[in-house]
């Protein structure tokens, strides 16, 4: 592996006991005795830290204290399904965790410099969830690819069906229907190719290169509960009012080429949000971190200038 995508010299782990008393797998790396701003970063869905270390340190080098967090049931953090492969339960909601990177950023992040977000895909929309809560906790938030609803047509049409149906407990600790244990981008049952995240042929492969070094970081699909609640935290974030009264200042950036979330949500989303920016790049995919060095840098100048821009 590249250097670039391995550890910083500087990172240091942590823990993070929430509420529910489940433990995160935190992170941060601190170089700077007056950073720019503190950076907290939440993940996408089966994401983990370490396919995020070349963006820690590119923020890094920009000036600011970097701090990561791996949401319940990945990265290392406990699940509530324990077992040889995680499960993306979300039994709870996925509240709890916006509930969780509030506590995160109130009590892991000091207070020597404004806090700032940047989440990806199901990191946007647990980022959502938690200004609408907390409108002060962050200076300002970029949320890249958020997860406002499915591109996916089968996907879309279990989102409008399936959160109304009752299931029992049982049935929502299993996977949704064509859901499955973790497996590399592009085996032979998989949907989904690598070329479908990103374009870049060293980076559309890094997630799969960590976890298969380490099984802990292996998570599979979402379970019934987990879909349940994504469309209920979803649909929560479209009702009428609630995208009107975010006073957060926000940035979303949607990709062109995108094959996981709707890219028509993001847009819907960013128009009805007073202090929202939107922008759209055309050659991205999914995964804009984890894009080419063209995309990528454009999406990384872009998150940093309206940090600054918003920090004054």
């Amino acid at each position: 592996m590249e250097e670039r995508f391995q550890q910083p010299p500087d990172w240091q782990w942590g823990e993070m006991t929430e509420r529910g008393g489940m433990k995160l797998r935190t992170g941060s790396l601190v170089r700077h005795e007056k950073p720019v701003a503190n950076l907290v970063i939440g993940p996408g869905m089966r994401e983990f830290t370490q396919s995020y270390f070349e963006t820690i340190s590119d923020f890094s080098n920009r000036g600011y204290n970097v701090y990561f967090i791996n949401w319940m049931g990945q990265g290392g953090s406990e699940s509530i399904l324990p077992g040889r492969f995680h499960r993306i339960a979300k039994i709870f909601g996925f509240d709890r965790d916006a509930k969780n990177l509030l506590e995160f950023a109130e009590t892991k992040v000091p207070d020597n410099a404004p806090k700032v977000y940047l989440g990806h895909s199901t990191g946007g929309l647990i980022g959502l969830l938690a200004i609408v809560r907390s409108p002060k906790t962050f200076a300002a938030t970029v949320l890249l690819a958020p997860f406002l609803g499915y591109f996916n047509k089968n996907a879309r049409f279990l989102e409008a069906t399936l959160k109304y149906l009752p299931f029992t407990r049982h049935a929502l600790e299993h996977y949704i229907p064509g859901g499955q244990n973790w497996m590399k981008r592009g085996a032979p049952s998989s949907t989904m190719q690598p070329g479908d995240y990103s374009a870049d042929r060293v980076r559309m492969l890094l997630r799969d290169e960590w976890a298969e070094a380490n099984p802990d970081l292996q998570v599979g699909d979402l379970t019934l509960g987990g879909f349940h609640e994504a469309c209920r935290a979803i649909a929560s974030l479209h009702k009428k009012g609630v995208p009107e009264k975010i006073t957060t200042p926000l940035m979303m950036v949607s990709a062109g080429k995108e094959l996981i979330v709707s890219t028509a949500a993001i847009f819907n989303m960013a128009s009805r949000i007073p202090d929202a920016i939107h922008t759209h790049i055309p050659e991205a995919r999914h995964e804009t971190c984890m894009e080419t060095d063209q995309i990528r840098n454009t999406v990384i100048n872009n998150a940093d200038g309206f940090f600054r821009s918003r920090l004054g």
